[in-house]
């Protein structure tokens, strides 16, 4: 599996060509809008995503870009889009057709193309919010979305993965109803997965965080971690590999 990270929340996933795209943010709509201050231009264009799935986890503009959903959907008319029930709603207003959309909520999974997806918990402003599960060649990968810390978070993610988990995602900015870098070490140390990735910061100047404390706090805590580079394709494989190499040594 390969996986690029396009800012904030947002990752594509590639299997056997096949290309989910999980909140993407391409727009500057939240600077037109909400008159947020963009720190980086977006790492692609609408025609370079090129998806066969689009899954949005919640209705907030930074993971359901408003503004770049109805393009791909003009761009890619055999394209499947997947989320919550908010997020479907919008689907609908954007003028996706019901054919191309696929409802989901916590407790829920579905196999598209070579992806088997599971939803989530996840306790945000937006009440039908979900975290995704991804299993697709071999790898198992959780992206938090955005949520909340609660005690429950961890084991019922664990649940869902069955224990045994490859790559977190998890949001670390700790603003707008989502957990900080202090609770994500907590859920993380939960679920003790192989690699540990810190998201939703970098994007927007009024809502970020360095990373690099967290990273800190991840290897204290026995965990690796590190952090994606923006707009490269990350070979998963090669990427755990390569830390068990490192630490071996």
């Amino acid at each position: 599996m390969r996986v690029t990270w396009i800012s904030q929340g947002g990752y594509i996933c590639e299997v056997d060509r096949c290309r989910l795209i999980v909140d993407p943010y391409l727009s500057d709509y939240g600077e037109v809008t909400r008159g947020l201050t963009r720190l980086v231009p977006p790492p692609f264009t609408a025609e370079q995503l090129q998806p066969d799935i689009v899954v949005c986890t919640h209705d907030h503009l930074d993971h359901f870009d408003p503004l770049l959903i109805p393009q791909l959907d003009r761009i890619y008319r055999e394209c499947t889009f997947v989320g919550p029930r908010s997020v479907v709603r919008h689907y609908a207003e954007v003028g996706i057709r019901p054919g191309q959309t696929v409802l989901m909520a916590p407790g829920d999974s579905q196999t598209l193309g070579p992806f088997q997806l599971s939803a989530t918990v996840a306790y945000h402003s937006d009440p039908t919010s979900i975290g995704l599960v991804i299993e697709a060649a071999d790898k198992t990968l959780y992206v938090s979305g955005d949520t909340e810390y609660r005690d429950d978070l961890a084991p019922q993610v664990a649940h869902v993965c069955g224990g045994d988990i490859d790559i977190v995602f998890i949001c670390i900015n700790g603003r707008m109803k989502n957990m900080n870098a202090e609770e994500a070490l907590q859920v993380v140390r939960v679920l003790d997965p192989r690699l540990v990735v810190p998201m939703h910061y970098g994007l927007f100047a009024e809502n970020t965080v360095d990373p690099e404390p967290f990273l800190a706090d991840c290897e204290r805590a026995g965990l690796r971690a590190m952090a994606f580079p923006l707009g490269r394709e990350m070979v998963l494989k090669d990427v755990i590999g390569e830390l068990e190499r490192y630490e071996s040594h």
